[in-house]
């Protein structure tokens, strides 16, 4: 058997591609890919096609199934109209007094990015690196509604 059909079986046979192929006989790409498109320039052709269809079906199927496993994996909370109108009206009132965000009116404004730890409210480092403004823990000292 000599090189040329070497090269024909494990590409079609096989279904390695040029860059295995000539990793394993020891010669550049460019010459599989001469001999293929010389020897065997209709089946490479249509081979190379087919090869080009699938990949391109299989990173369609690939995006497809991230998308529908990020939405999986979003967290929905149930906030009424109410909570988000009392939530707006609190964040309005902070901000009113001296232009600037509390610690508590940053907090509440953050609120997803913290955990409830007994009375207080501790910051998950999970959400990302906590920005300085942030306080590592709040101590509750309103009874309010945390929707997780």
């Amino acid at each position: 058997m000599d090189k040329v059909e070497i090269i024909g079986d494990l590409y079609f046979t096989l279904k390695k591609n040029t860059v295995e192929i000539s990793e394993l006989l020891g010669v550049s790409k460019q010459y599989i890919s001469k001999v293929l498109n010389c020897k065997y320039k209709t089946e490479f052709k249509e081979e190379k096609e087919r090869r080009k269809n699938e990949s391109l079906e299989n990173r369609r199927k690939k995006k497809v199934n991230n998308i529908v496993e990020k939405r999986k994996n979003k967290d929905f909370y149930d906030i009424s109209s109410e909570d988000l109108r009392v939530q707006h009206d609190m964040d309005i009132k902070q901000l009113s007094r001296g232009r600037t965000l509390s610690t508590q009116g940053a907090v509440f404004s953050s609120i997803n990015a913290f955990n409830v730890k007994g009375n207080k409210l501790v910051y998950d480092e999970k959400v990302g690196a906590r920005p300085a403004d942030l306080p590592k823990s709040f101590s509750l000292q309103l009874n309010i509604n945390v929707y997780r």
